[in-house]
């Protein structure tokens, strides 16, 4: 008897052979089912990720563009601004120059002046 339900047991399982390995088939291909949703979903995630940094990117290219553009008429209007400066600087000497001199010519003058009316006197 004992040998007869072991015998039994084995048709039993090779009966059963094909459904457990339908079942483990269908559990596989949930698991594939549900790692390919998993990904998928983590693709989208990272491929937002990608756009939103591009788009960050351009706009830092673009304020650093514009950042530039201002450094660089910030330098040539405080060049402009040096050279007016010192032609500015060079007509102020003059100025100075010619009025130093006409004041040398005034007094020498007036002393002259006034020299010789003592000598007429």
């Amino acid at each position: 008897m004992n040998m007869q339900y072991a015998l039994s047991r084995v048709d039993a399982r090779c009966e059963n052979a094909p459904l457990r390995w339908r079942l483990q088939a269908e559990r596989a291909r949930k698991n594939a089912e549900n790692e390919l949703n998993d990904a998928s979903t983590r693709i989208n995630e990272l491929t937002l990720h990608v756009t939103t940094l591009t788009a960050d990117k351009r706009r830092i290219e673009s304020d650093f563009q514009s950042m530039h553009a201002d450094m660089n008429e910030a330098l040539n209007a405080r060049r402009a601004a040096d050279e007016r400066a010192d032609r500015l600087q060079m007509e102020l000497n003059r100025l100075t120059e010619e009025l130093r001199q006409v004041s040398t010519s005034s007094s020498l003058s007036s002393s002259s002046s006034s020299g010789g009316s003592k000598i007429l006197k």
